[in-house]
């Protein structure tokens, strides 16, 4: 638990986050360490469970508990540093403005969808920002580290769910379901 105290003052942005990376390469918890210490307190809780006297004040601790190892991980060091990169970037914030402003134009021709015509214009104006905008390494690294630290939340989700029952649905943001109606249950149906 030092090495997460450590690496929690660091988050208190005590120093600027790329500091942080170095200072917690060692000392971070890697998905593999937070799996285990919730499969550890699930079996915990469940021997609560089973007693039938659940309390929740122990499991709000667990929650907490949970939540701080997230918070020392890998993944949402990463996050947070190449958002910091994105947001100090002059070029990037530039782009991010432009891409706003083809946004809100496109949104004004899309009440009439199709038919406006200004409607591919501007949406191939959008794209074209977009993709300008993907081409700076610290854009691609954020969206990278944004998904990653997606996939993590999304799986501990599931993996503390389906430990109560398999037919809870869970959802996810994933536009292409693989699994029943695209909510990430274990329906039958898709």
């Amino acid at each position: 638990m030092e090495g997460n105290a450590a690496c929690r003052s660091v988050k208190a942005f005590e120093f600027p986050l790329l500091k942080m990376r170095a200072l917690c390469y060692d000392k971070r918890v890697h998905s593999t360490q937070v799996w285990a210490k919730l499969i550890e307190k699930r079996d915990e809780f469940m021997s609560v469970s089973e007693l039938n006297t659940v309390d929740m004040a122990e499991v709000l601790t667990y929650a907490y508990e949970i939540g701080d190892m997230i918070n020392a991980s890998v993944e949402v060091a990463d996050y947070l540093y190449w958002k910091q990169e994105v947001e100090s970037d002059p070029t990037i914030q530039a782009l991010i403005r432009k891409l706003e402003s083809k946004k809100e134009l496109f949104d004004e021709t899309q009440r009439f969808g199709h038919f406006h015509p200004n409607y591919h214009s501007a949406k191939d104006e959008v794209a074209a920002v977009e993709s300008e905008l993907e081409a700076y390494e610290p854009v691609a690294r954020f969206k990278q580290a944004e998904k990653n630290l997606d996939d993590l939340l999304h799986s501990m989700s599931e993996r503390i769910a389906f430990s109560v029952s398999e037919s809870i649905k869970v959802p996810g943001n994933d536009p292409l379901p693989k699994k029943g109606c695209g909510s990430g249950g274990a329906c039958s149906c898709g």
